[in-house]
């Protein structure tokens, strides 16, 4: 169980709070060895009811704990804060190494290497995206030139219905697919 510590006006000294912190907080009292709840209940010590983490969006949100809130008196319960993640820090959220290992190791691999082997264009725009990769596997994604990169390389390359589904499912192993999309409107071939 988790005990948050009050100060002399009933407010939230410290949470969460141990022992020791009653101890620091009250020096010159001798407590016993291992005080009950009710003995260092005058000193501030009150257990927090834990409650469960709310419902949010762990990609474009974050959730911490807030300071407990007293929920009659004496009561005290666990708190939740969401935040926003800032469209700025989105692609830091991605794990583009987890969505290259995928798509390296899918058959529309194959496909796409095969076409920028005998296609200019293909593979201009492999070499572009596989730089732009490399930067974002770095740890400095560019998120406008990467989909500029993803919506120029499907705009060349020549894919079925199925080939175009499966890299839309690999587009989702690293969360790409929270922020980077396909070109919808390819005709399949």
């Amino acid at each position: 169980m988790a005990y948050l510590l009050l100060d002399t006006q009933g407010a939230v000294a410290k949470y969460p709070a141990s022992f020791a912190d009653v101890r620091k907080a009250s020096p010159n009292v001798s407590f016993p060895r291992n005080p009950s709840d009710e003995v260092l209940h005058p000193y501030g010590w009150r257990p927090v009811i834990k409650s469960p983490e709310p419902a949010y969006d762990d990609f474009h949100q974050q959730l911490t704990e807030g300071i407990p809130t007293e929920i009659v008196p004496g009561q005290w319960e666990q708190t939740w804060q969401i935040t926003e993640i800032p469209a700025d820090q989105l692609p830091l959220r991605c794990d583009y190494q987890a969505f290259w290992d995928a798509l390296i190791a899918a058959p529309v691999y194959q496909v796409i290497r095969a076409q920028a082997t005998t296609d200019l264009a293909v593979n201009t725009c492999c070499t572009e995206f596989i730089a732009a990769m490399t930067d974002a596997k770095s740890g400095r994604p560019n998120k406008d030139a990467l989909q500029m990169c993803i919506t120029l390389l499907m705009q060349s390359l020549s894919l079925t219905a199925d080939q175009i589904a499966e890299l839309q499912s690999i587009l989702t192993v690293g969360n790409l697919d929270r922020i980077y999309t396909l070109v919808q409107d390819l005709v399949a071939s």
